[in-house]
């Protein structure tokens, strides 16, 4: 399997992921840097990515290819 690094803070790698992946959608999962679990899709016009945070709470992070980006948090999620 394709490992994919994520720099959220580069849009021109945001983009280009979007352009090489997103016509077809990609989902992946993984870990970011802090060793939290995440799901993710690359889609035609963003990436969305579920962080399942270790306070807890699930993190949605949505880039854009417009340049915007959103963040919300979707419940919390019970450690076990």
């Amino acid at each position: 399997m394709e490992e994919i690094n994520i720099n959220s803070s580069d849009y021109g790698h945001i983009l280009e992921l979007i352009e090489k992946y997103g016509k077809d959608g990609y989902v992946f999962v993984g870990e970011d840097q802090d060793g939290c679990k995440t799901i993710g899709a690359i889609c035609k016009r963003y990436i969305s990515i579920d962080t399942w945070q270790k306070n807890g709470w699930i993190r949605t992070n949505t880039y854009y290819d417009d340049f915007t980006t959103e963040e919300t948090f979707n419940g919390r999620w019970k450690r076990g």
